[in-house]
């Protein structure tokens, strides 16, 4: 091979490393921008009303033949939620996010009547701690202190990039340090995540939980983010996986954020030692209601439950059938939370 024809294979090779290079660049600073930074002009779903809770009815992920009465339960939802805060006094606390600088916020809802019950209820995906509040009024009812944090890049938490649940699961174990550190070591704790938090949830019952931590709901959990952001680029765009996932990965890293394939709830349950119920809507038109049932048969924790809601779409299975929502919620809750 002479000397010019090395030299032109080797200028290729370098305009293709280069084109490849701009490509990674280009597809994973979008990526990342578009679904990991908070936005403003609504494309991430930011801009919603306040008073839509629950799931996407837009999206597909909810059963035709229960979206009059999906609407019907929402409303009389968010009546409690109304009648429950007009009487209750929030207060927001602060906390360090884990190995950042910024501030968390968080929204401490109070008992009626002294007690150690406390509900972390976990928000999902562009919501804050106030689309929990319709849940918290339920907790409320069963004499529970609420405490509703608000996420990296959520709400008034400082962050740029939305944690998806993996940076987040450090927080949360640190809001239940705060928790225990202010109002004291008898203190128990229910961590209730959905969608996001639920994948948050899960992913903290991974790590080394204080004892207060008694049980944790995992209402409508990705498995991992890796195989839920390729299953999103393909329902809506007909992409694969590689570039557009594995491109984003390379410039989340870069970007001083956290690794794609290391987000994984299903790795954390297999270390979790904590009781767990797994929810999740059959009709789940976003996340697939067979991730729930991989959750529930990797999670190594003594106790587990799953329960599977017919016709309730994302995030919807409370407003699909809230008596057997808070039933089995509640049921499973209050051995295990010690006296109130």
């Amino acid at each position: 091979m002479g000397t010019k024809t090395r030299a032109v294979i080797a200028g290729a090779g370098a305009a293709l490393a280069a084109l490849y290079g701009l490509s990674v660049v280009l597809i994973g600073n979008k990526c990342v921008d578009f679904a990991l930074v908070p936005g403003k002009d609504g494309k991430t779903g930011r801009m919603r009303k306040p008073d839509r809770i629950g799931g996407d009815l837009a999206n597909g992920s909810v059963d035709a033949s229960v979206a009059s009465l999906v609407e019907a339960n929402r409303e009389a939802m968010l009546a409690k939620r109304d009648a429950w805060l007009s009487s209750v006094k929030v207060e927001r606390v602060r906390i360090k996010a884990a190995g950042e600088s910024y501030d968390l916020a968080g929204f401490v809802y109070p008992a009626k009547k002294p007690t150690l019950r406390w509900a972390m209820l976990v928000h999902g995906y562009t919501n804050t701690h106030a689309d929990m509040e319709y849940l918290a009024a339920y907790y409320a009812d069963r004499g529970y202190n609420v405490l509703a944090p608000d996420l990296r890049a959520h709400g008034e938490s400082g962050g740029d990039l939305i944690g998806m649940g993996w940076p987040d699961r450090i927080d949360l174990v640190h809001w239940a340090d705060h928790l225990i550190g202010r109002f004291g070591e008898e203190v128990s704790i229910a961590l209730h995540g959905i969608s996001m938090g639920a994948a948050a949830v899960c992913m903290a019952s991974g790590e080394t939980l204080p004892f207060q931590v008694k049980a944790v709901v995992s209402d409508c959990a990705f498995t991992d983010l890796s195989s839920m952001l390729a299953g999103q680029v393909k329902k809506l765009y007909g992409l694969p996986r590689h570039p557009v996932v594995d491109d984003a990965r390379i410039m989340l890293k870069a970007r001083g954020g956290y690794d794609i394939k290391r987000a994984s709830a299903l790795d954390q349950v297999k270390k979790s030692s904590t009781p767990t119920l797994f929810i999740h809507g059959l009709s789940d038109g976003f996340i697939p209601a067979s991730m729930a049932r991989e959750l529930f048969e990797a999670c190594a924790a003594p106790e587990k439950r799953l329960l599977i809601v017919a016709g309730a779409g994302h995030a919807l299975s409370a407003q699909t059938d809230p008596d057997l929502y808070f039933d089995t919620v509640f049921g499973f809750l209050d051995s295990k939370m010690g006296e109130a």
